[in-house]
């Protein structure tokens, strides 16, 4: 049976007294539209639709909330004391706050610059901690805020940024583990590597690189990857299949290795030209002996990104990774800690504002409100 999303009815999740400010489905688009209404896709190419030297040369990090028991969070790099903390201005899915939530993922800009000598830390602080800060906090000033408790408001963790400080690519920075904060419920299979017992906090970062951003018209090119260590040490192992649903195909991926899969992103059949196709068409997901996980594409884009309709979000320029969150013991009502799949462009969207695909920063608003795509 399909999972109901309490987002699809717009109720926010009740996390460090996150205010809720849903969207309209009246929004506009955000990028060129093509003459039969779809959102514009780059040409074909050659080399699989990587669009040439502007997608090699894309850079960013893709911030992810993976932890077991970590509330909505920023973050601060001890080598960037002149940075807000991040992200420093969008907006949580279903909150008129700056940070990240529980199960969510966010792109926040390329950081290359100086190149750590050796392995830094960076510092996780609670966003409710942070919430009536000014807007011109750096983290710098952050460091020295004898209000910030390390280990109630604030976690250090060591954090190996040296690529991700001086390559270009884009970076995903996932932020793992548990809190400490002496719950029953911390195990070692929820709170995963280095876990020592629950009153002691074992938050991680991991770093990855992302496959280059790349995008043929007609297809969805994806790659999957576990993002939890509750789903990671579930049995039988999880996997993930796309398709019609009630008749999906597996995804050629194994789940069980630490970077997303397949190597090369796969590209799946995608028939953008229905405007049913957002809730006929979606993902399974196996996780451990519960019953299958089933997403349609307006609710898994609807959980990544609600600022955006199904066919602009998924018709983006992008190659995307499809990771797997939550933890298999908690209820489905608990949106953002149950077992779900966010979809996320590798390219961050808001470039496309920008102009980096050749467009010149040039946008065309059009009536993005329509009843008959994606349930919107």
């Amino acid at each position: 049976m399909k999972r109901e999303l309490a987002v699809l009815a717009c109720v926010g999740v009740a996390l460090a007294g996150s205010a809720v400010a849903c969207g309209s489905a009246d929004a506009t688009s955000r990028w060129p539209s093509s003459p039969d209404g779809s959102a514009e896709q780059p040409n074909d190419t050659t080399d699989g639709g990587r669009g040439g030297s502007t997608d090699d040369a894309v850079d960013g990090v893709l911030l992810v909330h993976a932890s077991y028991n970590l509330p909505p969070f920023r973050v601060c790099f001890d080598d960037r004391p002149s940075l807000a903390p991040q992200p420093d201005a969008k907006l949580m899915p279903q909150s008129n706050l700056v940070g990240l939530e529980v199960g969510s993922a966010v792109h926040i800009p390329e950081l290359r610059g100086a190149t750590p000598a050796s392995k830094t830390t960076l510092r996780i602080y609670l966003e409710s901690a942070l919430r009536f800060h000014s807007a011109q906090t750096t983290c710098g000033s952050l460091a020295s805020d004898k209000a910030l408790v390390e280990g109630k408001s604030v976690w250090t963790v060591p954090f190996d940024g040296a690529r991700m400080f001086s390559e270009v690519g884009v970076y995903m920075l996932a932020i793992e583990g548990c809190v400490g904060d002496s719950s029953a419920t911390a195990t070692k299979a929820v709170c995963g590597q280095g876990f020592v017992n629950a009153s002691t906090p074992n938050l991680r970062a991991t770093v990855i690189k992302l496959a280059t951003p790349q995008r043929s018209p007609g297809q969805f090119f994806v790659q999957g990857l576990v993002v939890s260590d509750a789903i990671r040490s579930a049995v039988p192992s999880p996997t993930l299949a796309f398709g019609a649903l009630g008749a999906t195909k597996p995804i050629a991926a194994d789940l069980s290795k630490p970077t997303p899969q397949p190597e090369t992103p796969a590209a799946l059949p995608l028939p953008v030209g229905d405007p049913s196709v957002f809730d006929r068409y979606g993902f399974e997901a196996s996780v451990g002996g519960a019953k299958p996980l089933v997403q349609s594409l307006a609710e898994t884009q609807s959980l990544t990104d609600p600022r955006l309709l199904p066919r602009e979000f998924y018709t983006f320029p992008s190659n995307f990774v499809l990771l797997v969150l939550g933890d298999p013991a908690a209820s489905p009502s608990d949106v953002g800690r149950a077992p779900h799949v966010i979809a996320v462009p590798v390219r961050d969207p808001e470039e496309r504002d920008a102009g980096p695909v050749g467009d010149a920063g040039s946008t065309t608003s059009r009536d993005a409100a329509t009843s008959s795509e994606g349930g919107k």
